[in-house]
């Protein structure tokens, strides 16, 4: 089997098993989709993704079912809005609400970020946000480690950093400072058992910023 073949046969497997836990539902527009293990009574949280960066839909898209695999013990549902740069759909231009997180997909990473970063959060003038650096995404392809994985495990890190940004790094799983090459491949069991702490704080912070939410965007 050629090297191409094998990356198409692994890509295959990959989506296979990798789309059954969670559920996808077109939502109002296209660039709107819900993933979700729980349904309505599930926190529900927005996650609107910014990408400069030369990744294609389809990678996005499965990406954000990988994110949503990686967070399914926390039980959250979790809307995704995608805004390509530079024509933003209506969705990217309602106001932020509390339940709203930031992801920002940039082609190169900040000159600031630690070498071996995939992604970093931060400050900016609507709260905090995350960057992910689709160049070092990227780099670790193979074809066992396919984009989609790295760059939705990169993702639902992320994500935790937003809602629990003092709580740091764990020493394993998803919420490791450090990936080893086989936490990143289709077989990888990265992140798969997320401690109970963490579940717990990333639920009731999802609750409390849900709660704060505009009632009429509810």
């Amino acid at each position: 089997m050629t090297l191409r073949a094998q990356a198409a046969f692994s890509f295959l497997f990959a989506t296979l098993c990798f789309a059954a836990p969670v559920q996808a539902q077109s939502a109002l527009t296209e660039n709107e989709t819900i993933t979700s293990q729980d349904g309505e009574n599930s926190p529900r949280l927005t996650i609107r993704v910014y990408r400069i960066a030369p990744l294609s839909n389809l990678v996005l898209a499965w990406a954000e079912v990988e994110a949503a695999r990686m967070l399914r013990s926390a039980h959250l549902r979790l809307t995704w809005i995608n805004c390509p740069a530079p024509t933003n759909s209506a969705s990217c231009a309602i106001p932020e609400q509390p339940s709203d997180l930031i992801l920002r997909v940039l082609a190169t990473a900040l000159p600031h970020a630690p070498p071996d970063a995939l992604g970093t959060t931060a400050e900016s003038a609507y709260g905090n946000c995350a960057f992910l650096f689709y160049n070092r995404v990227v780099a670790c392809r193979t074809y066992r480690t396919l984009t989609f994985l790295v760059l939705g495990r990169a993702m639902a890190h992320e994500i935790v950093h937003l809602l629990l940004p003092s709580s740091g790094h764990s020493a394993s799983g998803l919420m490791s400072a450090m990936w080893s090459p086989k936490d990143l491949q289709s077989g990888g069991q990265l992140g798969l058992g997320l401690a109970a702490q963490w579940v717990e704080l990333i639920r009731e912070e999802a609750l409390r910023r849900c709660a704060r939410r505009n009632p009429l965007d509810r």
